[in-house]
């Protein structure tokens, strides 16, 4: 039975990741708002969205390759306090007449210290067993499904009464996990043991990338997250388009994508990666992507018959892929880099997250169905290299004379 020293660590991790998910879902229906009240263009709006993912990518490795050599504790601490920070100063904004400026500083410092996933996942990785793990970051997912569902909802309730007002929500929620890390959060004995080892982060990073099977799976992650963040992109656009959605209903339709990951990554994850192991999670999960993809981006009838089903087997797909894939990174790194493993994993997902939208917008510019059979096809490619990865795996190791 497990021990409520070890339950505790994983529900304040667990937390840590809710919050940043929550911050960021609150963030996005407000902040085109908020600067266009300062006169932002269109193309500055732009550039401030994708800042976000855009610090995420540079700097999730370098948080998790701090964090092998730091430790755990103090890096999810002072990237909360960064959150913390970063959410008071939009707040803060709106009682400024010119603070444009302000916006695009804080979202970028909320970029920075929101690439702590990385970091929360290497936590997790040293205080589960392998077998465990899978599990363990399937909770990390529903983190995001749960922070994604709520986010939206909760913002949109504060931002009625006051447009600054979930900013500072966010800052005090960040505040207080952080104050209940430093107190209660201890560091992974598993993780002391080996800190000696961390060495130079870079190295660790190129490690990654030199090592094929693991680059393999780093393009995976680049590729699904492309795909998937393009269809995020536009989708708001194709149902108010074909399906004649007014907010509300898109609203619900995020929810409803929202409830699916989270209750696939928290209720299924664990119990299929126990009886059938990762690799044929993350085959799967890319079939349900691209089967989604395709059925969303066929001429079909505008109906609820099939556009649900078709969202439905995205969340599935990427609720079983996400956690699967993110086990086989970390079942493939030392103990003393699980930290910089699972940060270029990270930013190869914060590229997808830069590229996938603009490249979704662009497309879907030409021809509203593009962006989905597209990403149907990219999925493919992605589902190829999955099969061919596991094959390598498979393939018996040559024995030395």
């Amino acid at each position: 039975m497990e021990s409520v020293q070890k339950r505790s660590p994983l529900a304040l991790i667990w937390l840590t990741v809710f919050i940043d998910l929550v911050g960021f879902g609150i963030v996005i229906p407000i902040l085109p708002l908020y600067a266009d009240r300062y006169g932002a263009s269109p193309l500055q709006i732009g550039i401030l969205l994708s800042s976000y993912s855009a610090m995420q990518f540079i700097f999730a490795p370098i948080l998790g390759s701090l964090s092998d050599r730091v430790g755990r504790k103090p890096v999810l601490a002072v990237s909360l306090f960064g959150t913390a920070l970063a959410s008071i100063a939009l707040g803060f904004a709106s009682s400024l007449p010119h603070a444009l400026w302000l916006i695009f500083a804080a979202r970028i410092v909320d970029g920075i210290t929101g690439a702590n996933i990385a970091t929360a996942q290497a936590y997790v990785a040293d205080v589960t067993t392998e077998e465990k793990r899978a599990r363990g970051m399937g909770l990390i997912g529903m983190a995001f499904g749960l922070g994604f569902v709520l986010g939206p909802a909760i913002g949109g309730f504060l931002a009625a009464i006051d447009i600054s007002l979930p900013f500072y929500v966010v800052g005090a929620m960040a505040i207080g996990n952080a104050t209940a890390m430093l107190f209660h959060l201890p560091e992974p004995e598993r993780h002391l043991s080996f800190r000696v080892e961390a060495q130079n982060r870079y190295s660790r990073i190129a490690a990654a990338w030199r090592d094929d099977k693991t680059r393999l799976l780093l393009l995976i992650f680049l590729i699904t997250s492309t795909a998937f963040s393009a269809m995020e992109a536009t989708l708001a656009l194709l149902l108010k388009s074909r399906y004649q959605f007014d907010p509300a209903s898109t609203a619900f339709t995020f929810v409803f994508i929202g409830i699916v990951l989270a209750t696939v990554q928290g209720g299924l994850v664990g119990r299929l990666t126990g009886k059938f192991g990762e690799r044929p999670l993350v085959v799967l999960g890319l079939v349900l992507l691209v089967a989604g993809l395709t059925l969303l981006g066929l001429p079909l009838t505008a109906s609820l018959g099939v556009m649900l089903p078709a969202v439905a087997l995205l969340a599935a797909g990427s609720g079983l892929l996400t956690p699967a894939i993110t086990a086989l990174v970390s079942r493939r790194s030392s103990a003393a880099a699980q930290g910089a493993s699972l940060g270029v994993a990270q930013s190869m997902s914060s590229l997808g997250r830069i590229a996938g939208p603009l490249a979704g917008g662009l497309l879907y510019e030409f021809g509203w169905s593009l962006p989905y059979l597209a990403g149907a096809a990219v999925m493919a490619c992605g589902l190829a290299i999955a099969l061919y990865f596991n094959a390598l795996v498979s393939r018996p190791e040559p024995v030395s004379s």
